[in-house]
């Protein structure tokens, strides 16, 4: 899928770690540090970049992250859990577990053939519940 923005990809759910200040937000409130793991809690609003698909945080909700790191200090594990509340006053959680591996091997990375490709905006919209939205009638208070 080719989006006119990356920046808000359907597949960005947690926090990019790759984005230039993030591991050194993150490590910045850290509450426990050890040579080969951290963790701790971040406000959203306090991660650089676009975290949990670019959508806008005005509450900064909390998130918990883990790190863990290999032997030269570079990082081979990143999981994040923090809860939203929807529109609809519902609480959405997100949980992330990222791996990194394969530090200084190569890779070649190839452009899938254009056939392949779609625009995200081409894309239909999907009822993800395969149900219309119902109205529930509720007595008024004190009946």
């Amino acid at each position: 899928m080719r989006s006119r923005w990356p920046e808000s990809s359907p597949a960005d759910v947690t926090v990019d770690l790759l984005h230039p200040g993030t591991l050194r937000a993150l490590l910045a409130t850290a509450s426990s540090v050890g040579p080969r793991a951290a963790k701790g809690t971040v406000r959203t609003s306090k991660i650089p970049g676009l975290p949990f698909g670019g959508l806008p945080s005005e509450r900064g909700e909390k998130v918990a992250w883990a790190l863990w790191f290999d032997a030269k200090g570079r990082v081979t594990r990143l999981t994040t859990t923090t809860s939203q509340q929807t529109n609809d006053d519902y609480e959405l959680g997100l949980s992330s577990d990222l791996r990194f591996t394969g530090w200084g091997a190569r890779v070649t990375i190839e452009p899938p053939p254009e056939d392949l490709v779609v625009e995200a905006e081409d894309l239909p919209e999907v009822d993800l519940f395969g149900e219309s939205p119902m109205t529930i009638e509720t007595p008024p208070k004190g009946n």
